[in-house]
């Protein structure tokens, strides 16, 4: 089965795999794991915001509609050099090419643009993190190895709002482009 490596390619997968599981939560019906014929190779790493906290009610390989063992899982965790280090070994060692930064929408109750504001400034203060060190994961973003783009999943109706790269990306890896 073909595994994108390119970045820009995995993020249009985990899109277009993101419509899938929409479209099937709207037509009532249940999740298809994407069939693994032999051990994959992950080619994205996603940072759960809230992990181990708060268990998700979609798991991220349901929600990206790809298989489990393409997904490296890195719960984030106040000791960012333990995290940066599990990210940095994602890309140079398993070869991802994607970092997904993903904070969960929780509410129940219509999601407000206030939980949506408090998530994405989550997301971007974790990327900023993981770039501010200047470390490996940052050479990786630096020279288009890797890519790290922050996405918000939505609970209720199982969407992800991606929220693409860091604004402020070019000053935290310094570069002027």
């Amino acid at each position: 089965m073909y595994t994108p490596l390119d970045p820009t390619a995995v993020l249009a997968a985990l899109i277009s795999g993101n419509q899938r599981h929409v479209d099937r939560l709207a037509a009532g019906r249940s999740p298809q794991p994407a069939p693994v014929q032999e051990p994959p190779q992950p080619f994205v790493v996603v940072v759960e915001v809230d992990a181990p906290l708060v268990a998700p009610l979609v798991a991220p390989s349901e929600l990206f509609d790809i298989a489990p063992g393409w997904i490296v899982l890195v719960a984030w965790r106040e000791s960012t050099a333990e995290v940066t280090a599990e990210v940095t070994a994602a890309i140079e060692s398993a070869g991802c090419g994607l970092v997904v930064v993903l904070g969960r929408m929780k509410s129940r109750f219509g999601g407000t643009e206030l939980e949506f504001l408090r998530e994405e400034r989550r997301c971007f203060d974790i990327v900023a993190a993981l770039l501010g060190g200047g470390g490996a994961t940052a050479a990786a973003v630096r020279t288009g190895k890797a890519r790290i783009v922050g996405a918000i999943a939505d609970d209720r109706d199982g969407r992800v709002h991606w929220l693409g790269e860091h604004p402020e990306q070019k000053s935290l890896l310094g570069t002027r482009k």
